[in-house]
């Protein structure tokens, strides 16, 4: 069997292309997705939206850089307090 995309020539049984990997039988992939269907919703006339909480979604990076900052002070005092120490002793 030829390959429609680049030529190749493959085994009869193959369902992909050896040199290409584009697929040499119609459905080789599978079905195609399909969208789920929708369910109608329900018209409530006279309510306003209710408002979307806001969420903290993105921040964790402000959290980590704070966490690092916190550990990184604590551990420049941590060395501060044992040089000091080393130093003091000799």
């Amino acid at each position: 069997m030829k390959c429609p995309r680049c030529g190749a020539e493959n085994l009869d049984e193959r369902v992909y292309c050896w040199k290409c990997m584009s697929p040499l039988k119609s459905g080789a992939m599978g079905p195609l997705p399909t969208a789920p269907a929708r369910e109608a919703q329900p018209s409530v006339t006279g309510a306003p939206a209710a408002p979307v909480p806001y969420a903290a979604e993105g921040k964790s990076w402000l959290a980590a850089a704070l966490l690092a900052w916190f550990l990184g002070v604590l551990g420049l005092t941590d060395f501060i307090s044992v040089t000091s120490a080393w130093a003091s002793s000799s």
